[in-house]
């Protein structure tokens, strides 16, 4: 999903569409995309509004996938599940797996799927969504309340920095949004979230994997430090490879500046291989921000 307007991310998205910011050079895209298809998905439908232009110019840079499609909503922002409905009409898929650009997150959707797949033949569900234990104690998110004997979703709660919080994934059956109009705006948790949950159709999966947000400028700025210094994300790998490929020079360089203040000022104190060198642009967008233009692509 990244036909979204990223108000929270404003000032960076008055110029650019949120998916394409970059986190450590590429955009954020690159981080959802590359693991859909790494786990062996057979088609990704990526959805654009804002900023259409650059989407249009990014999407067409894929072209050479045939897996890669698009869903365009530029007259109409359809909202989180009228775009995932018009998304649904450019592939024959029955089965949709859910991933969202405002975050870096390689969860195992080969388990994802296996569990789903039980569920609906012990109840059948109609959706199963990813959790995670919110440790942070600072960051609010939705409570999802569940039932850990029957393994189904109870309700989605008020905001809160404790218990488990939605992911941002999901998998669902092609039934859970037929119901919807194409081309109309519904919305997620209020137009299929909470019916679901009603009828009890809706399962879940806890996860460990690391997980980040980059909704806000703040959480941008610290995702690059927490992907640098966790070893434990699997995009570690592939960003290291690709720092190699290009032969970029180890020394340190800053990020960008965010209202005046230096983003991230020097690299060299981070365990690792990962540092910016003379290849990397410097792109203004704004009166007070300046960032990378993104160079770099998994694939």
């Amino acid at each position: 999903m990244s036909a979204g307007l990223g108000k929270r991310l404003h000032p960076f998205t008055d110029k650019a569409p949120k998916p394409l910011l970059p986190v450590l050079g590429i955009p954020i895209i690159e981080y959802a995309l590359y693991w859909a298809l790494e786990s062996g998905t057979n088609e990704v439908v990526i959805n654009y509004h804002h900023h259409k232009e650059q989407m249009l110019k990014y999407l067409k840079s894929k072209q050479v996938d045939k897996r890669i499609l698009s869903s365009s909503e530029e007259n109409l922002l359809l909202g989180s599940a009228g775009g995932i409905r018009k998304s649904m009409t450019k592939t024959s898929g029955e089965r949709f797996i859910v991933l969202n650009s405002d975050n870096i997150f390689s969860p195992n959707l080969s388990r994802l799927t296996q569990l789903h797949q039980e569920g609906m033949l012990k109840d059948n569900r109609r959706m199963t969504l990813i959790l995670k234990k919110n440790y942070s104690n600072k960051h609010n998110y939705r409570e999802i309340l569940v039932d850990h004997k029957t393994g189904l979703v109870l309700s989605a709660g008020e905001l809160s920095s404790e218990g488990y919080f939605y992911t941002g994934v999901c998998i669902f059956e092609k039934a859970a949004f037929e119901h919807l109009m194409v081309g109309v705006n519904a919305d997620f948790l209020k137009d299929v979230l909470t019916t679901l949950i009603k009828q009890k159709k809706v399962g879940f999966v806890l996860e460990e994997e690391p997980w980040l947000d980059i909704g806000t400028p703040e959480l941008w700025y610290e995702a690059h430090f927490e992907l640098l210094k966790n070893k434990n994300f699997k995009f570690s790998n592939e960003i290291n490879r690709k720092f190699k490929d290009l032969g970029v020079s180890s020394k340190p360089l800053s990020m960008g500046f965010f209202e005046d203040k230096q983003v991230i000022e020097d690299l060299s104190d981070v365990n690792g291989q990962i540092y910016y060198g003379s290849r990397e642009k410097y792109k203004k967008i704004s009166k007070s921000i300046t960032f990378l233009e993104s160079t770099l692509n998994f694939f």
